[in-house]
């Protein structure tokens, strides 16, 4: 499939759904190879519940993608909240206690409203390596389920993080098909 098709085929909302009825694994294949998509580039039908009645979408999750996996979180938080990441006594954090903590760092510096507390999050975004795809782990500000963070926030937290870098889609490896209603 060339790249012009493939940016086509992602706003038909068909190319999500089974080939065979029922989704079946080589669906998966299909439809994970067009992840990740560029934050202004969603498909309507991912964040419009109005624009295929009677399905929810697959979850998909906007955000950074996190090379090296859990090291590259922990690098994360010792790179950038130095001083959230210590103990009152001045030691520093394991390295599972760094990377639990990311989101309350990021949730506190940004001064994220309580009500958007759950958008941000570190996740697993692994795309069936054994199939090939994408491995990995993922910050992310929110999914097209339960919401994002404002515009403003996600600017703020590219700039500071991620280089000026804008947040992806990343399709969710558990809820990754239409689901009739």
């Amino acid at each position: 499939m060339s790249q012009s098709e493939q940016v086509e085929d992602i706003y038909n909302p068909r190319t999500f759904m089974p080939k065979e009825g029922h989704y079946s694994t080589s669906d998966y294949e299909r439809i994970r190879q067009l992840f990740p998509i560029a934050h202004e580039a969603i498909p309507r039908c991912f964040v419009d519940p109005r624009s295929l009645p009677g399905y929810l979408p697959p979850k998909v999750y906007l955000g950074w993608y996190i090379p090296k996996h859990s090291e590259g979180v922990v690098n994360l938080g010792k790179e950038h909240f130095p001083e959230m990441i210590k103990f009152e006594s001045g030691k520093i954090m394991s390295d599972g206690y760094i990377f639990d903590r990311l989101p309350i760092c990021i949730r506190t510096h940004y001064q994220v409203p309580e009500k958007d507390h759950d958008q941000v999050d570190v996740v697993d975004v692994t795309m069936k390596p054994s199939l090939g795809g994408l491995g990995g782990l993922a910050v992310v500000v929110g999914n097209n389920h339960n919401g994002w963070l404002s515009q403003d926030l996600v600017e703020r937290i590219s700039d500071d993080l991620f280089d000026g870098q804008q947040p992806s889609w990343y399709l969710c490896p558990y809820e990754w098909g239409f689901l009739r209603l």
